[in-house]
C-alpha cells in the first residue's frame, strides 16, 4: 500500500504539468476563437440622399457608418441596388448562406464598361484597390458614392446566367452591401429598403441597415431622370457580381486577420505560460528525488523489491534443476542403449568363433570300447553259404573275412562332423 502510494506520489507532478499544460492551450485557443468570432464593429447602416424614379435611371447618394474596414485586407464592400427574400431577416445574406439569384437579386453592371449600378468601396492598402470606383472603406468603417438606379424594374441573372426581372413596385427594393470579390463578412452585410418618387413607404428596415432616406432631396442628375428606360445596362454574360460569388476560397479574410493579430499578442504569453509550467514540474520533481535521497527508501517497498527478487532467484534454481536431471536422464539412456549395442555385438562375434564341432562325449568313448570286443555272431550269416540259393559263384573265403570283421559304431559327434561337412 505504502509502495502504490509512493509510486503515485511520484507520478503526480508529471501529470500535474501535463494536465496543467493542456489547460493553458485550452484556455488560450478559446481566447483566440471567442476574440476572432467577436464581431469588431456593429452593424453598418446606410444613409440614402434623394429619391429615385420609377420609370427612368436616377442617381442617389449613398454613405455607410459603422463598417468593418481592414487595413490591407483584400476586397471590400459592394454596394449594390435589389432585393432580397427576408428584408426583416438575415437568412438571405451570404454568411448565412444565402444564394444570389435565389435569396438576394440585384443589378448586373458591365465589367467592361461599368456605368454605376454597382459601387466598390475597397479596404484601405488592399491589393484590389485598384478596381474601386466608390473609393476605400475609412479606418472608422465609413464610405460613400453615388449609385445609379435603372428604375423601378430591372432584369437580373441567377448563378447559371438565367434572366430574371423584379419589378420594385410589387416586392421591397433596396440598397444592398455585401463583402466583395467572394469574401463574407456579416458585419458588412446590410439591406436598407428604398422607395421611389411617387411610390409607396417603405417597410421597416433592417436591424443591420436603416433607412436615412431625405424625401426633400433632389436626384442628383435630372437630365439622366428624363433618360428613357431603353438606356438601361445590358447585362453581360460576366457582370462585376459574378466575381462576388466565384471567389468563395477568399471567404472570412476579415476574421482570420483578427485572429493572426490575436495570436501574435498571445503568442509570447502562451510561451511563458508553457516555460513557466515546465519549470515547475523540473522542481517539483528535483524536490522529489531530494526528498527520497534524504529520507532514505520506504521499508516496505524495499523489502517488496527484496522478496520479489528471491522468489525470482529461487525460480530461476528450480529451473537449472529441471535442465540439469533432464541431461542427465538423457544421458543414461544413451549409455544404457550403447552397452546392449556392445552386448549384441559381442554375442554375434561369439558365435562366428565357435568350433566346428563339440568334442566327443564320454558315452561316445564307451561305445568304441565295447565295440571293440564284440563276440562273433551265433547263427552263421547267409553270406556264409557260398551257393545259398544265389548261384552267384561269390567267393568263400572273402565272405569268412568280412564276417569276422568288426563292427564299427560311429558317435554323435563323429556325425554331428559328418552333416556340417
Amino acid at each position: 500500500m505504502n509502495a502504490t502510494t509512493s509510486r503515485a506520489h511520484r507520478v503526480t507532478p508529471a501529470r500535474f504539468a501535463v494536465s496543467l499544460v493542456a489547460a493553458a492551450a485550452l484556455a488560450l485557443g478559446v481566447a483566440v476563437v471567442g476574440l476572432s468570432a467577436t464581431p469588431a464593429h456593429a452593424a453598418g447602416q446606410v444613409t440614402i440622399s434623394g429619391q429615385p424614379t420609377a420609370d427612368a435611371q436616377s442617381e442617389i447618394q449613398v454613405s455607410g457608418s459603422g463598417f468593418q474596414s481592414v487595413q490591407g485586407g483584400f476586397g471590400g464592400i459592394y454596394v449594390l441596388f435589389g432585393w432580397v427574400d427576408d428584408p426583416s431577416g438575415g437568412s438571405w445574406k451570404p454568411s448565412a448562406g444565402g444564394v444570389t439569384g435565389e435569396d438576394y437579386r440585384y443589378v448586373y453592371d458591365d465589367e467592361t464598361n461599368p456605368v454605376g449600378y454597382q459601387l466598390f468601396a475597397a479596404f484601405p492598402g488592399g491589393s484590389t484597390s485598384y478596381a474601386a470606383n466608390g473609393g476605400e472603406v475609412a479606418a472608422d468603417g465609413t464610405w460613400s458614392g453615388t449609385l445609379r438606379i435603372p428604375g423601378a424594374v430591372f432584369q437580373t441573372y441567377d448563378r447559371n446566367q438565367n434572366a430574371t426581372s423584379v419589378d420594385c413596385n410589387a416586392v421591397q427594393c433596396g440598397i444592398i452591401t455585401i463583402g466583395a470579390h467572394g469574401v463574407k463578412n456579416t458585419n458588412n452585410e446590410s439591406f436598407t429598403p428604398l422607395t421611389f418618387a411617387g411610390g409607396a413607404a417603405a417597410v421597416a428596415p433592417q436591424a443591420a441597415g436603416t433607412v436615412q432616406q431625405t424625401e426633400a432631396d433632389a436626384p442628383a442628375a435630372v437630365a439622366e431622370q428624363a433618360a428613357p428606360a431603353e438606356a438601361g445596362p445590358v447585362a453581360t454574360s460576366a457582370p462585376v457580381g459574378t466575381v462576388t460569388q466565384n471567389s468563395a476560397s477568399t471567404q472570412g479574410l476579415g476574421s482570420v486577420g483578427d485572429a493572426l493579430a490575436w495570436l501574435v499578442v498571445l503568442a509570447p504569453v502562451m510561451l511563458l505560460v508553457g516555460f513557466t509550467v515546465v519549470a515547475l514540474a523540473v522542481g517539483i520533481g528535483a524536490y522529489l528525488a531530494a526528498k527520497s535521497l534524504l529520507l532514505g527508501v520506504n521499508p516496505a517497498a524495499l523489502e517488496k523489491v527484496r522478496g520479489q527478487r528471491e522468489r525470482k532467484a529461487l525460480q530461476e534454481r528450480e529451473k537449472q534443476r529441471r535442465k540439469t536431471a533432464s541431461v542427465r536422464l538423457a544421458q543414461e539412456q544413451r549409455e544404457a542403449r550403447a552397452r546392449r549395442r556392445l552386448g549384441a555385438a559381442a554375442a554375434q562375434q561369439g558365435l562366428v568363433n565357435l568350433p566346428v564341432g563339440p568334442a566327443p562325449l564320454e558315452n561316445d568313448k564307451l561305445v568304441d570300447f565295447f565295440a571293440m570286443d564284440a563276440p562273433a555272431p551265433r547263427h552263421p550269416s547267409p553270406l556264409g553259404d557260398a551257393g545259398a540259393g544265389t548261384g552267384t559263384g561269390v567267393d568263400a573265403a572273402a565272405v569268412a573275412d568280412d564276417r569276422d570283421a568288426p563292427t564299427l559304431i560311429l558317435s554323435s559327434a563323429a556325425g554331428r562332423r559328418e552333416d556340417a561337412r
